[in-house]
């Protein structure tokens, strides 16, 4: 059975590859924490998607081809 987090993860894939703010906005609450090697980190739903639009808007076109998504601990993809 998949986690309600991984089906998360998926459907924030999808809402990124059509750089749909909206979308991902929706996936997200204001305990929702974001990682990023190289973005940071970042704290909530408005920090994410002020990250997310400007990270968006520095391409031209943006896809990632996932192959897997592993919850590596209850509720941390």
């Amino acid at each position: 059975m998949t986690s309600k987090e991984v089906e998360t993860a998926k459907l924030y894939f999808e809402a990124s590859n059509r750089s749909d703010m909206k979308s991902i906005a929706s996936l997200m609450t204001p305990t929702t924490t974001y990682s990023s090697v190289r973005q940071g980190l970042f704290l909530g739903v408005d920090q994410i998607i002020e990250m997310q639009t400007a990270f968006h808007a520095s391409f031209e076109t943006l896809s990632w081809k996932v192959k897997s998504v592993d919850e590596i601990r209850p509720g941390v993809i």
